[in-house]
């Protein structure tokens, strides 16, 4: 369901996306790849707020999943948190270092340093 539900928001279909997500929570409710990837969907929509929550969650269920900090940065620096958003692209660069995001990162903690 996770899979998918990636793939639909590649693809910007928004409902059938968060229908897999809502399935997987139903399935794997202690998986933080689900509140990652719901977090990803609210971003998307523009609801700040409510992604950070799910990033937070996924973050509670494993402190050192690389994206949930990625995506969590993207969430801050759009909330206009900068130094909360490079907190969060540090953690993210030592847990991925070789992750194809880890250059645009990278660049994000330059420019907001």
């Amino acid at each position: 369901e996770i899979a998918l539900a990636r793939a639909r928001l590649e693809l910007k279909q928004y409902p059938e996306a968060w229908k897999n997500l809502e399935a997987a929570k139903t399935l794997k409710d202690r998986d933080p790849e689900v509140y990652v990837y719901r977090g990803v969907y609210y971003h998307l929509q523009e609801k700040e707020n409510q992604a950070i929550k799910e990033l937070e969650k996924a973050m509670s269920l494993d402190e050192h999943h690389a994206y949930a900090h990625y995506y969590a940065g993207q969430v801050y620096l759009r909330l206009g948190n900068a130094a909360r958003a490079v907190d969060m692209f540090k953690i993210f660069l030592n847990a991925a270092p070789d992750a194809p995001e880890a250059p645009k990162a990278k660049l994000l903690i330059d420019a907001l340093c």
